[in-house]
């Protein structure tokens, strides 16, 4: 039996298609090719094949802070949302989000926030609860301080 390496689209559990190299008997290839000719192609289907690609990212890491105080040691790895005429970049790690019409601006905004946590919970350190005292001690981990 004649074997082959085919390429074929696979769908992931989280819903997303990439394409997967699988070995496959000639045979197997004549049933999938009659497999997929029968298969109804949807108005989903067509939508999804014209829908242009986001160029917004899921994620960034951010690896500097505008404050020459403040240095990170590890960047921040952030989710990215887009909503309306909106950019958001959401770190739940830090539990901060900065939002901007572009994602320049999200990320400066983002910026901006994680420095003014930081020195707020500098500031009130000795006064911190269990919450809050947990954050300032991730902060530490990933930011250093340069007086």
């Amino acid at each position: 039996m004649e074997m082959t390496v085919v390429d074929r689209p696979a769908v992931t559990p989280g819903g997303e298609t990439r394409r997967e190299s699988v070995v496959a008997s000639y045979a197997e290839l004549a049933s999938e090719r009659h497999r997929i000719a029968a298969a109804p192609v949807g108005i989903a289907s067509v939508a999804q094949l014209r829908a242009k690609p986001s160029a917004t990212p899921r994620e960034v890491l951010v690896g500097t802070l505008p404050d020459p105080r403040l240095r990170l040691t590890q960047p921040i790895q952030a989710e990215v949302h887009r909503e309306g005429g909106q950019v958001g970049v959401w770190s739940p790690e830090f539990e901060e989000l900065g939002t901007g019409v572009h994602l320049s601006a999200a990320i400066r905004d983002f910026q901006r926030s994680v420095i003014e946590l930081y020195f707020a919970l500098r500031d009130d350190a000795d006064r911190l609860g269990p919450g809050p005292a947990d954050l300032w001690q991730k902060m530490q981990v990933v930011i250093s301080y340069r007086p």
